[in-house]
């Protein structure tokens, strides 16, 4: 059974409580404040975290996790994810700003395999639709929409 484990969120400077797990493969669609990665990335010391962003905020996050061996951070964005269908258990995104949301949910779908969690602040009221057609809805921490693709 997934025990909650207590991380930063850059967002609010608050803590949040996510699932993780030992085994966990996490990808932030976005670069957060690297301790969130960090976080993460201990709790999940025998999977990985994956950090997607724009070439400058990359090499940065680079630089401050570079002792940590399974924190990764690579150039792209939420619409074109660079991995495998199926290979994430659990996305993140504290952000959630996308220029195209439909095309975000979709490639989020594709890399997450089944029972996979997805964990999104400040997701628009408007954009909540794209989420129903491919995740179950569950019961989110305040501020943030939970879903667990089927």
């Amino acid at each position: 059974m997934a025990r909650p484990r207590r991380i930063w969120s850059n967002s609010a400077a608050t803590v949040e409580t996510i699932e993780v797990q030992a085994r966990d493969r996490i990808l932030l669609l976005s670069v957060p404040d690297v301790s969130l990665a960090l976080s993460l990335a201990r709790q999940a010391f025998q999977g990985m975290v994956v950090g997607l962003g724009e070439d400058e905020q990359v090499r940065g996050a680079r630089q401050i996790a570079r002792n940590c061996v399974n924190v990764m951070f690579v150039p792209g964005g939420p619409d074109q994810i660079p991995w495998r269908d199926g290979f994430f258990t659990v996305v993140i995104d504290t952000m959630c700003h996308w220029a195209n949301p439909q095309k975000v949910i979709a490639e989020v779908v594709r890399i997450l395999g089944a029972g996979g969690l997805v964990h999104l602040r400040n997701l628009s009221p408007e954009h909540l639709p794209l989420l129903e057609p491919g995740f179950d809805q569950l019961e989110p921490a305040p501020r943030w929409t939970l879903r667990k693709k089927p």
